[in-house]
């Protein structure tokens, strides 16, 4: 249960504050971020539901090399992470032409620093492989919308498997514990970096004693964390 600050009626006010604050500005840019099976799509969808913002998804879906790179497929990898690398170009230069608030869920910068690093700390990729895409960000970076604001959600990686084994998705049953330590690892290392060196807004939640199903009780607590932002900064 979470404490008594975040029952209903708390909820329903930061609710009504946030969506007056999404109003106010016409292209806000939030970024979900954390581990697969994390809670990312639940925080995204409701957010851009509830606020009529508009939601850019994570493309894995229509990637036709991301079932043979999950197997640790060495020659599929490099294909698998190009496609994301591409995808995302695209997106991030959709979401620089909206002037209304957007939220996304994965971005570029983690298909790089999360994706193509821990394919090399499993072994998959070379470290001039690895190179190739860190090159690549480094070039498109400075032309691409940074987010106003990041919320990280964390979780213990035997919570994250269990939710993986949980939705029992095809393509993620070849998942192993290894596989989220090793990717929860790199995003704590992001995520620390962000907050030391970059000038984002960062919310970081803790959502590892929440299940999906509350939902409203996770994203009470991410509005609450939202509005104690400094005023009109971004929002």
């Amino acid at each position: 249960m979470l404490d008594e600050k975040i029952k209903r009626t708390t909820y329903d006010q930061c609710q009504k504050l946030f969506l007056k604050q999404v109003q106010m500005k016409k292209q806000s840019y939030i970024l979900i971020t954390g581990c697969t099976g994390v809670g990312k799509s639940t925080v995204a969808t409701y957010l851009a539901s509830e606020f009529g913002m508009e939601y850019f998804d994570d493309p894995y879906v229509n990637n036709p090399f991301l079932s043979n790179a999950l197997n640790r497929e060495k020659s599929t990898a490099f294909q698998s992470q190009l496609y994301f690398f591409t995808e995302f170009i695209k997106l991030h230069f959709d979401i620089s032409k909206y002037n209304h608030p957007v939220i996304q869920e994965r971005s570029i910068y983690e298909s790089v620093h999360i994706f193509c690093e821990m394919y090399y700390h499993l072994g998959i990729f070379t470290k001039e492989e690895l190179s190739v895409f860190k090159d690549l960000l480094s070039v498109v970076s400075n032309m691409l919308k940074e987010p106003d604001i990041i919320i990280y959600l964390r979780s213990t990686p035997a919570t994250i498997y269990h939710r993986l084994r949980q939705r029992n998705r095809d393509l993620e049953k070849d998942i192993n514990e290894k596989y989220t330590e090793t990717q929860l690892a790199l995003y704590e290392k992001w995520i620390k970096f962000i907050n030391q060196e970059s000038h984002i807004n960062l919310i970081e939640i803790d959502n590892t004693h929440l299940s999906i199903s509350q939902c409203n009780e996770l994203i009470g607590l991410t509005l609450q964390k939202l509005l104690r932002l400094p005023k009109n900064k971004y929002l």
